[in-house]
């Protein structure tokens, strides 16, 4: 998602992966397409957003490791550290069903579902903010 991100004119995409193989992989397709507009980091996640000072962001795409129960922290950081804001959408994947509940419970913006679907095993949606 990043790099389409990029390939379709995003100003400045960050892109942050655990896995060191995975890593590398984006890091020699990052190279190929020869753009700069990108921070790439080797690191887990959670640790980066908790030392992360940056501006909100526009749209962020979350695809966290399933079954670690880890999207309510990752939604938690986003706001804590002002990285979201009334305008940010949030594209997420993850093992279940996200819902209005959910983000009502994990979320402390007002968050409508945009869109939702499923593929195979795999459940993903775009959400909108809105202030509380």
């Amino acid at each position: 998602m990043g790099i389409e991100a990029i390939s379709r004119g995003a100003k400045k995409t960050f892109l942050i992966e655990k896995n060191t193989k995975v890593f590398k992989t984006l890091k020699s397709n990052l190279e190929f397409i020869g753009s700069t507009r990108f921070e790439l980091v080797n690191e887990d996640s959670i640790n980066y957003l908790k030392k992360l000072e940056h501006d909100a962001f526009d749209y962020i795409f979350l695809d966290p490791p399933f079954s670690q129960q880890i999207l309510p922290l990752i939604l938690n950081l986003l706001y804590e550290g002002k990285l979201i804001h009334s305008d940010s959408h949030i594209y997420i994947e993850s093992e279940f069903q996200i819902t209005e509940e959910f983000l009502d419970n994990n979320c402390d913006y007002e968050c409508k579902i945009n869109k939702e679907k499923k593929s195979g095993s795999v459940y993903f949606c775009l959400i909108s903010l809105g202030a509380i």
